[in-house]
């Protein structure tokens, strides 16, 4: 019996860790989408301003590795941070290298397609991390609880 209850209570106390996890996650990838889309109306609007260069390095810098990185649940911790620097650097010389080679380079373009590679990964992982499953509902049907 002793047993049961340390499992309960090891479950009980780990439940309010994990929801503190899934809503700074989900916070997370909110923020990612909003400054996706105000740097690309800043953009599009080429607005001259100090707070547009320094939103649009922040987002350059993190926001595309971040987003695909959370599709992978790749982004989590110190090595998740660094992991979205580097992957953001490398689509970005990526993106830059083939624009150079068709000769379309220009910094706006650069800036709107990163942003359109980030809003699609960022929606597709906030797809994949908050849908539904059927465990909850088998589980409760197992329990004998279908009906609360």
């Amino acid at each position: 019996m002793q047993a049961n209850h340390n499992v309960y209570r090891q479950r009980r106390t780990l439940a309010p860790r994990v929801l503190v996890q899934n809503v700074a996650a989900a916070t997370a990838r909110i923020l990612v989408l909003i400054l996706a889309v105000s740097v690309t109306s800043l953009v599009a609007a080429d607005v001259q301003s100090p707070v547009r260069a320094a939103l649009t390095f922040g987002f350059l810098v993190f926001a595309p590795g971040f987003a695909i990185l959370d599709y992978w649940n790749l982004s989590r911790g110190i090595f998740g941070a660094v992991l979205a620097v580097v992957t953001s650097f490398t689509l970005a010389t990526l993106l830059a290298t083939a624009q150079l080679y068709t000769a379309t380079w220009s910094p706006q373009g650069t800036v709107v397609v990163m942003s359109v590679v980030t809003i699609a990964a960022q929606v597709l992982s906030i797809m994949r991390h908050h849908r539904p499953t059927a465990l909850s509902t088998t589980d409760s049907i197992q329990r004998g609880r279908a009906g609360t």
